[in-house]
């Protein structure tokens, strides 16, 4: 690593402090170091943590001001360059009990750790317009128990399920400073400015997402004689030079009326908020801005874009204006509306706006509601690995099969087996030891065969990931970490565990021989290039497998899958897997007739 490269750590003598017991630590994952909305949030989290006792460290692969601004407050944060790229967090988590990672830009960080021991708090804070293809592809397909996610509001829970259903989400809202409780100044009241101007303040990135250009429409709009009588200070960073154009030549046209302060720090964006008499937030799309939630805490009311997660809580508590549509017109008449406001209106807005942030955005609030997410994140949640058993006559190997499925390293699963009408006594050995250890047992009244149990035991699976599991001791159950991952993880829909991949020959050699030939034939039809089509490993998502309408009740189900699973254009993957075969005598099922049977499938399905 060059110089240029090197970790930059903002209060390393903080660290220094630090004890080595990682049950005592926690790492924050940021997007990056700005003073924006997320960072900002995230460094509350870190300090809440802190109060409750935790060790934190902030990592991020972009730096900024918040650096040392964490540092000033006694939180550690390392800029660490190429960090999604480097093994440094999945080579460190076991220093500490869990990792937060903030926002779907750190994507690639809970990546690495989906599946791993590690508990991970991913907090999403996105709206619609971050869900790039560059965020999309990044983001794990599947979420294994150890990640739980949650967002910032209802706005941004929605924006994430629309775009994957499959992830399971709560909501944690962020936490701001009492600003009111620092201030001098506790009542609110229209302050005007010395020449009785209405004041209100647009804080924020200078972007098109953040909707400054809206409100220069709408300040255009406004009658002559009332936008005299106003004030309109915008505030942020320039991420866009023209808008920042636009800024600037409308306050060459109204000097008077329009500030416009870039590059200020955090505690300077509160001084503005004590000059205000309203905060504007005209953003075209925003789940949870920030500014609004620091204007409330001073009683400040907010006109605000109903295309945010705040106009819910304005319109609830009734604290502010909103308009919809992104309609600078209407923005303009709601300034109006403001301009002209009675002194007691203003201060029924302002109660209001203060009780809003007392019970929505208080740190007594967002602590507790963390501490509940910091006792579920010890906890896996609902199953995600369904592993389907049929069974016929195997009351010698059923216990120890499900034995070794429990022992399996897959925290969160669901088992179903599915007795195709046992004649020996499986059925009494599932009903008096197996019972209590699985999931769901279902019974077949009638013999009906591998393919019938596994359309069975499929329509009953809830978790995300479906595999199928013979009962005889062929496979090994420890090996299913490798089969499942590349769904979960989002590189393989369906994923097939070859016995021959692995270099090793097992088995008989007409079996191999009969195999062989039949994955051969297989491919040939499907276009798929796999080299064991009649392994008992398969994995599938759920959504695919029980998509798929099985007609074959026998061990014909290996070809028809493969051949239906082919012409829903999905590409089947393969991992190898070892394989301890089992000879007729010792109760293995498929015979001649079933490769006959199994060549006839593959013609018929192609």
């Amino acid at each position: 690593m060059s110089d240029i490269q090197k970790p930059v750590i903002y209060g390393e003598n903080l660290i220094g402090d630090y004890s080595d017991d990682p049950d005592n630590s926690i790492l924050l994952v940021s997007h990056e170091l700005s003073l924006s909305g997320a960072p900002i949030v995230l460094l509350n989290l870190a300090l809440a943590l802190k109060k409750a006792g935790w060790q934190t460290l902030i990592v991020s692969p972009e730096d900024g001001a918040l650096g040392p601004y964490a540092a000033e407050y006694g939180i550690p944060a390392m800029y660490y360059p190429g960090l999604y790229a480097s093994d440094y967090v999945a080579e460190n988590r076991k220093k500490y009990a869990a990792v937060i990672a903030c926002t779907i830009v750190t994507a690639p960080i809970v990546r690495k750790l989906n599946g791993t021991d590690t508990p991970v708090m991913w907090w999403i804070h996105e709206s619609a317009a971050a869900y790039g293809a560059d965020n999309m592809a990044a983001m794990p397909k599947r979420l294994r128990g150890n990640v739980h996610v949650y967002c910032v509001s209802a706005y941004a829970k929605r924006m994430l399920e629309e775009r994957f259903p499959q992830y399971k989400s709560e909501l944690l809202m962020y936490y701001v400073k009492d600003a009111m409780r620092e201030s001098s100044d506790t009542k609110a009241h229209f302050k005007r400015s010395e020449d009785g101007q209405t004041v209100f303040a647009c804080v924020g990135m200078v972007e098109p997402r953040k909707g400054q250009d809206i409100l220069l429409k709408a300040i255009r709009d406004i009658p002559d004689q009332a936008r005299k009588n106003c004030k309109f200070i915008f505030v942020g960073t320039v991420a866009d030079q023209e808008i920042k154009k636009q800024i600037e030549s409308m306050r060459e046209m109204y000097h008077q009326q329009i500030v416009f302060y870039e590059g200020l720090g955090h505690d300077e964006v509160y001084e503005i908020y004590n000059e205000i008499d309203f905060l504007i937030c005209a953003s075209r799309d925003d789940p949870m801005p920030l500014v609004v939630a620091e204007a409330m805490s001073l009683g400040r009311p907010c006109i605000c874009s109903a295309n945010t997660g705040t106009a819910e809580k304005i319109e609830r508590y009734e604290s502010g204006l909103t308009y919809k549509n992104n309609d600078p017109y209407a923005l303009a008449r709601l300034i109006e509306d403001a301009y002209e406001m009675s002194e007691e209106k203003y201060q029924v807005l302002s109660a209001n706006a203060r009780a809003a942030f007392e019970k929505e955005f208080s740190e007594e609030v967002f602590e507790e509601n963390l501490g509940e997410a910091m006792e579920k994140l010890g906890k896996n949640v609902e199953s995600n690995l369904s592993i389907v058993i049929p069974c016929f006559n195997e009351e010698a190997n059923i216990k120890t099969i499900v034995e070794a499925v429990l022992a399996s390293p897959i925290d969160n699963k669901e088992i179903i087996i599915v007795d195709d009408c046992s004649t020996d006594n499986t059925k009494d050995v599932l009903e008096r030891e197996i019972k209590p250890l699985v999931s769901k047992i279902i019974y077949h009244e009638k013999n009906q065969g591998k393919g019938a149990a596994l359309r069975t035991g499929f329509k009953h699976a809830t978790g995300d990931v479906v595999i199928i599991q013979d009962a005889d001791m062929e496979y090994d159950p420890t090996e299913y970490p490798q089969i499942v991952n590349p769904i979960f993880d989002g590189t393989a829909d369906v994923v097939y565990g070859s016995r021959f991949l692995n270099g090793k020959r097992k088995g008989y050699l007409a079996n191999r021989l009969a195999n062989r030939t039949l994955t051969l034939l297989s491919n040939l039809f499907t276009r798929q290039k796999i080299t064991d089509m009649e392994t008992c490993y398969k994995a599938f998502e759920r959504d695919i497998i029980q998509s798929v309408e099985i007609e074959e009740n026998r061990f014909g189900f290996e070809p028809e899958i493969t051949s239906k699973i082919s012409k829903m254009g999905i590409k089947i993957a393969e991992v190898p897997i070892s394989y301890y075969p089992r000879s007729m005598e010792e109760g293995k099922k498929i015979g001649f007739k079933d490769g006959l049977r199994a060549i006839y499938v593959i013609c018929r399905y192609r």
